[in-house]
């Protein structure tokens, strides 16, 4: 990792929009290397965390269709947990960055898997699965799941599109959804939405729920 680790730290002193990809290329050599014939699983570790660094170093460059890939690709390593909801906030930080992009940007003119309208649905999806995974993980009154059930209020409502728990809404983030995964090259099914049993919960200021098994 010497050499990926010495490209990571040339970007910050440099910030030069070729580092990522010279990181990128770093890592598949040295994966390379390690495992001939085949590819570095994308979960096996410290791939994770490798791709969740270059995320962030297209998202300093405003590169978000990258930054998400990438994100995508080593934020989904577990279904519950502290973990999980770090994973989350990442992911929905760029995806809220891409959403506020203007319906004729070129971000939606290009190989981007999604309209911008599909964006935004999935992602009210994933701030509602933030809000009761939060809730559960770290307790409903702190300031974590408090702000991310406010986050989710925010963008509950979609225009020209049914309310989030509406059965016709999760028919169309999970069309979304496996669009995005599939673009983004990631071997994982996805985030799933919360049950109406949890929202309601959230709803009613009680989250006397147990955390889904990872």
């Amino acid at each position: 990792m010497q050499n990926a680790c010495a490209a990571f730290h040339k970007y910050f002193a440099n910030n030069n929009e070729n580092i990522p990809r010279q990181f990128i290329q770093e890592v598949a050599a040295i994966s390379k290397a390690a495992y001939p014939g085949r590819e570095w699983s994308l979960g096996l570790d410290p791939m994770p965390l490798i791709q969740m660094a270059v995320s962030g170093m297209y998202k300093t460059h405003e590169d978000f269709p990258e930054a998400l890939k990438h994100c995508l690709r080593g934020g989904l390593r577990c279904r519950s947990g502290p973990a999980w909801v770090d994973d989350m906030l990442a992911v929905c930080d760029v995806i809220e960055k891409l959403a506020l992009h203007p319906v004729d940007s070129d971000v939606f003119a290009g190989p981007f898997p999604l309209t911008r309208l599909q964006l935004r649905l999935l992602f009210a999806g994933y701030l509602q699965a933030l809000a009761v995974g939060s809730a559960l993980t770290f307790g409903k009154d702190t300031a974590l799941a408090a702000a991310a059930i406010k986050w989710a209020g925010v963008y509950a409502i979609v225009p020209g599109q049914p309310p989030v728990r509406h059965p016709e809404f999760g028919k169309r983030f999970y069309e979304a959804q496996a669009k995005l995964i599939d673009w983004a090259g990631v071997e994982n099914t996805g985030f799933t939405l919360p049950t109406d049993k949890d929202m309601a919960a959230i709803e009613m200021g009680s989250l006397d729920l147990a955390p889904e098994e990872s």
